[in-house]
């Protein structure tokens, strides 16, 4: 079962300023993750421009907007694109960002645990799925089986869920994963808004890997190459990158 009752749920201040206060709410081990949620969260919000995988910022705001409002907004974030399954709800309590986390087993199991772990977690923050802004969710590249069980189950929820009369519908926001690979290691190895470069890389299996090379501006992310698939030692950097000076992730 993804729910525990012998785990409380505990605060945690996370490393960089102003970044929401974080909820553990899994009552297992946690597992080794290429990105959690809240970095795909995360990386939308920081994203500069709308682009195919991301064709709209929320109603009325502008992706510059997005990125200083994040951590006020309330949503739902979930990734099943690899062999981890990660959640995270994030709201304003008492005037404070704060954001609820799970993380499980993937793959196959992630059908049948997912969506309990959400209500689980929107219990506990205390949100009802029409008080959202937005479901983000991990698009890929990853597992098949994966991204079609993140994709399927955010657009179900999207569509069920009760909106408030004069309110947009509640919106669905795919995100690259290796954008929010990128994100997630910004945030752990980079002080506040700091400019960097990003080579992210996922196991792709059969010896393969995708990756794909983002630049942070110290605002927003932009990429610099597309995603590409292929054995690691065919791997090369994007023209004008020098070879040191950029983070792998």
């Amino acid at each position: 079962s993804s729910r525990s009752s012998s785990t409380e749920s505990r605060p945690e201040t996370l490393s960089e300023p102003g970044t929401p206060e974080r909820v553990e709410a899994s009552g297992a081990p946690p597992l080794r993750k290429p990105a959690t949620a809240t970095a795909v969260a995360a990386a939308w919000a920081r994203k500069k421009a709308c682009t195919k995988s991301n064709p709209q910022p929320l109603a009325g705001r502008t992706a510059a907007d997005n990125a200083a409002m994040h951590a006020h907004l309330q949503l739902l974030a979930l990734d099943t694109s690899t062999d981890t399954m990660s959640i995270a709800v994030a709201r304003m309590q008492d005037g404070v960002p704060r954001v609820w986390a799970h993380t499980g087993a993937g793959g196959a199991q992630a059908s049948a645990t997912l969506i309990p772990a959400i209500m689980d977690l929107m219990g506990r923050a205390g949100l009802d799925f029409g008080d959202l802004d937005a479901i983000a969710f991990g698009c890929g590249p990853g597992a098949f089986t994966g991204l079609r069980t993140a994709c399927s189950v955010a657009q179900g929820l999207a569509f069920g869920a009760r909106v408030p009369p004069g309110r947009p519908a509640l919106q669905v926001l795919p995100v690259d994963s290796l954008l929010a690979l990128a994100e997630q290691a910004r945030s752990e190895h980079v002080a506040g808004g700091q400019p960097l470069r990003v080579l992210a890389m996922l196991d792709a299996r059969m010896d393969e890997i995708y990756a794909a090379a983002y630049a942070f501006d110290g605002q927003h992310w932009t990429q610099q190459r597309d995603c590409r698939l292929g054995r690691p030692e065919s791997l090369e950097l994007p023209s004008g990158w020098p070879k040191q000076g950029f983070l792998l992730a």
